[in-house]
């Protein structure tokens, strides 16, 4: 039927476009998914970078760096769910279950910022070696980040929803997704680009991110330490290095008979954000090994200090390590473990073992 003239014609409703906003792109869950992997994949990579020093290692220290670059990108959606969150319970009387469960969230987002700033002070700044805190910003790094590990484990339980396929497979979160991984591309790159200038102000820095601390003398360089171990100086003639376990020999070795001529020049790296390059001379452990006659069935070789810590080492990996008595072309300080310490150039600087007076096969 048409209308007659003078009729009112039908008001024709177009639907309303709402904006276009980042939670359209980047759903809830997409976010939260790929933050609780982005956290796992830095917790892996930051644990494991703890214990490896050699150059054939240094993939672990870019994965976690394009991690931390990933994790900055992130925050900027993860903030948005937080404060829309907010918004919802702002006059609302939220319970106090849903109120425990925003602290957490507030928490962990204040906390992960705080060591993604510690991170990016060592990285870009001066980063103290004992400056307000009495600790470099990169082991303030460190321990914020475990502390983070428990609070955000609470969080995945509190707020988990498993992802669907339509969180990561349309169309427009495909493309949103490759420009988040190109953004964080992009700022790794440029956070490293960052670092890499301020190495003439603060000195050459390795894989690792350390510092040099070369000192100028072949004893002159920083203390590795593992908590406050400083025994009282041991005296070589009196001291003896004990081979025990499953050995078909026992030795007890003397200060002469360690006191050896092989070489190796080696980079110490302390955790704390420091290295320096020396070449060390004394034993290879693989000759004390062959000498105690080691089992065909032992597996592990254990360095143990005087002050009994102790590190493992895997057989094949403890042939190639050095036990020192000279640095430099002159005896080990104390300070830096005479009478004789474990020289180990795949390892951190804390698990070469200083003061050792025993070996145990096992």
């Amino acid at each position: 039927m048409r209308p007659r003239a003078g009729d009112a014609l039908p008001e024709i409703r177009r639907p309303i476009r709402k904006p276009l906003r980042l939670r359209h792109l980047l759903t809830d869950r997409a976010v939260n998914t790929l933050l609780l992997v982005t956290l796992l994949a830095l917790a892996l990579t930051g644990i494991i970078s703890l214990f490896v020093n050699a150059d054939g290692q240094r993939v672990v220290f870019v994965l976690h760096r394009i991690g931390g670059a990933a994790l900055l990108v992130l925050l900027a959606p993860k903030a948005g769910i937080i404060a829309r969150s907010l918004r919802r319970r702002v006059g609302g009387g939220p319970d106090a279950r849903g109120g425990r469960r925003l602290a957490v969230s507030l928490l962990l987002l204040g906390l992960t910022a705080a060591v993604i700033a510690a991170a990016l002070g060592w990285s870009l700044a001066r980063g103290p070696w004992r400056g307000e805190w009495g600790l470099p910003l990169i082991v303030v790094h460190w321990y914020l980040g475990l502390a983070l590990l428990p609070l955000a484990a609470l969080h995945a339980r509190q707020h988990w929803r498993r992802p669907r396929r339509a969180d990561f497979a349309a169309r427009r979160r495909v493309l949103a997704l490759g420009a988040s991984a190109l953004l964080g591309a992009a700022l790794w790159r440029g956070l490293g680009a960052g670092a890499a200038a301020t190495e003439a102000e603060q000195g050459r820095r390795r894989f690792t991110g350390s510092r040099e601390a070369d000192y100028g003398t072949p004893n002159g360089f920083f203390v590795t330490q593992f908590l406050n171990d400083d025994p009282a100086p041991l005296d070589p003639a009196a001291w003896r290095l004990r081979v025990t376990g499953r050995v078909g020999r026992p030795l007890s070795l003397d200060y002469a008979a360690v006191e050896g001529a092989a070489r190796i020049v080696a980079t110490v790296d302390c955790t704390g954000g420091v290295y320096a390059t020396r070449e060390w001379r004394g034993v290879g452990v693989g000759a004390v090994l062959d000498a105690a006659q080691v089992s065909p069935r032992a597996t592990i070789v254990w360095f143990v200090s005087t002050t009994g810590y102790r590190w493992p080492l895997p057989l094949a990996e403890a042939r190639r390590a050095l036990l020192a008595t000279h640095v430099g072309g002159e005896p080990l300080s104390h300070a830096h473990g005479a009478p004789l310490r474990l020289v180990a150039p795949e390892r951190r600087g804390f698990q070469w073992i200083k003061w050792l007076d025993r070996l145990e096969v096992s």
